[in-house]
């Protein structure tokens, strides 16, 4: 009978924390390395998920406690990006910083007013960019970053 309580304690409280504890994520996206992956962290080192691009396929890796529980290249079923999935998700505290430069000034002057028309446009917490107008080779880097509340998450999907 106490080891029911104790279990069902434990569940509570884990449903609880799935509501209050935000999950943190990051994006990062890099020409100069080829990289691009996001990060999601909750309660680390409890638990992290990592999802990279490797040799054009995504690959998930999931951590908990520090110890590496699944490692799997990622199927895609799906031809076209789920935007109905972005809107479940509903990040917030979403700041995106942007680090770019094109050979082309005026290609630079463009992407920066793009930005800052975006910004504006969208809720989107804070954009910070920093333009490189005597950049000698084309590159981008963004490193974005948002809180996102697992729970209405979970039931805001679960509804769909």
């Amino acid at each position: 009978m106490i080891i029911t309580v104790i279990i069902l304690g434990i569940i509570a409280l884990f449903i609880i924390m799935l509501f209050t504890i935000s999950l943190k994520a990051r994006f990062i996206f890099d020409t100069e390395e080829s990289n691009m992956y996001m990060t999601l962290f909750w309660l680390p080192p409890l638990f992290k998920a990592v999802l990279e691009i490797v040799n054009t396929a995504p690959v998930l890796t999931i951590i908990i406690l520090n110890k590496e529980l699944l490692s799997k290249t990622l199927r895609s079923k799906k031809k076209s990006l789920n935007t109905q999935l972005i809107k479940q998700v509903n990040p917030q505290e979403l700041v995106i910083n942007a680090y770019y430069g094109f050979r082309d000034p005026f290609s630079t002057g463009v992407a920066t007013g793009f930005l800052g028309a975006i910004s504006n446009l969208t809720d989107i917490a804070s954009v910070r960019h920093w333009p490189d107008f005597t950049a000698i080779r084309d590159y981008i880097y963004v490193d974005a970053s948002a809180r996102i509340n697992v729970g209405t998450a979970l039931l805001s999907y679960l509804r769909s």
